[in-house]
């Protein structure tokens, strides 16, 4: 299987003042920009449908469950990801690239080829190749040309 390390923080919420939309399910509260929310669904989507496996890596994950945002999509957005997301680093007690190091360690047998994509690589970029990482630009969040290098390089 193949699987994405998602952050949200500065990947579809920016530092920039643009318009944002607020949601909240149980202990899941996540700030989108509005003009990235779409990326986000988009993504889920893309992975539902090319049987590809989630780790939310993303600080908003502290203390949540797959169970949480299985519920989250399915009340927030009435899309079904249940068998998409993989793990949440719940946690949050290692350096992320570490932690995704762990997690690799842990299903080797699984997954055979994965991509990163943060906003913030400095504790990850020592653990992984440069070529398995998208560094989103937190003032801009993800863009059109970061989506399609994600279609390009997860298509078999």
């Amino acid at each position: 299987m193949k699987c994405i390390f998602l952050d949200i923080d500065g990947v579809f919420n920016t530092t920039a003042d643009n318009n944002k939309i607020h949601t909240k399910f149980n202990n899941i509260r996540i700030v989108f920009d509005v003009d990235l929310l779409n990326y986000f669904l988009d993504i889920f989507k893309f992975c539902k449908e090319n049987k590809i496996m989630i780790y939310i890596t993303s600080s908003i994950a502290i203390n949540t469950t797959i169970y949480d945002w299985e519920w989250y999509f399915k009340e927030t957005f009435r899309l079904n990801v249940n068998g998409i997301i993989l793990g949440v680093d719940y946690k949050q007690n290692l350096d992320r690239g570490l932690a995704i190091q762990n997690v690799l360690d842990y299903y080797k047998e699984e997954i055979k080829d994965y991509l990163i994509i943060d906003d913030s690589i400095s504790d990850i970029k020592d653990y992984h190749d440069e070529y398995k990482i998208i560094e989103i630009d937190n003032r801009y969040g993800i863009t059109i040309l970061d989506m399609e290098y994600l279609y390009l390089i997860t298509i078999d």
